[in-house]
């Protein structure tokens, strides 16, 4: 079974770029914005191919 990344979700190259921005924020306000982000850019990359 192939195991789930953030790259299943988040698809664009800068969303990924966000992603890994967020990622090094460990404060809880860091923590927040990180699932805010998320969340939004999976709703907003659910219908979008993801480029190899």
């Amino acid at each position: 079974m192939k195991k789930l990344s953030v790259e299943d979700f988040v698809k664009t190259s800068c969303g990924i770029d966000q992603y890994n921005s967020l990622k090094k924020n460990k404060s809880i306000f860091g923590k927040l914005r990180l699932s805010w982000f998320l969340f939004f850019a999976t709703i907003r990359d659910l219908f979008v191919s993801k480029k190899n």
